[in-house]
């Protein structure tokens, strides 16, 4: 609870339906979006999260079936948004799913990870960057 955990801590670092339904202008609190100060800061979007699996490991197969899953999640995007936020909430959800959330990766993106990566390294948080590499969904083959 946002309320009850900025009643002990001078921030609060907030996720998920957390971040989405909190009225921090209503609570009289400065919103921070950590996405938009990456993107402020190298012009690149920031990547939240991406399906990722070893190449050795996951099949064509494999690849189709989370494309489709991905598709049929978009095209039901609507209900789902309906069914989880509930008729208070439904028209945030939507807009949330429907703008908010990229669906697939492009140029751009990729170059946000790979920045995203190089500065990990750069700052200690991992060892080394592996090269990343992409399916492509015309040939289902990592690039």
């Amino acid at each position: 609870d946002p309320r009850t955990m900025l009643q002990a801590c001078d921030a609060a670092l907030l996720i998920g339906d957390n971040a989405l339904f909190f009225d921090h202008a209503g609570a009289g609190l400065e919103k921070i979006d950590l996405g938009a100060e990456w993107t402020r800061l190298t012009a690149l979007p920031f990547v939240w999260a991406f399906w990722a699996g070893r190449s050795r490991v996951l099949s064509p197969a494999h690849v189709s079936d989370l494309i489709e899953a991905r598709d049929h999640g978009v095209r039901s995007s609507d209900a789902i948004a309906d069914e989880y936020c509930g008729p208070e909430r439904a028209t945030t959800g939507r807009a949330y799913l429907r703008e908010h959330i990229r669906y697939s990766l492009g140029e751009r993106e990729h170059a946000g990870l790979q920045r995203y990566y190089e500065l990990a390294v750069r700052h200690g948080l991992i060892e080394v960057m592996r090269p990343l590499m992409w399916y492509h969904v015309a040939d289902l083959k990592p690039r």
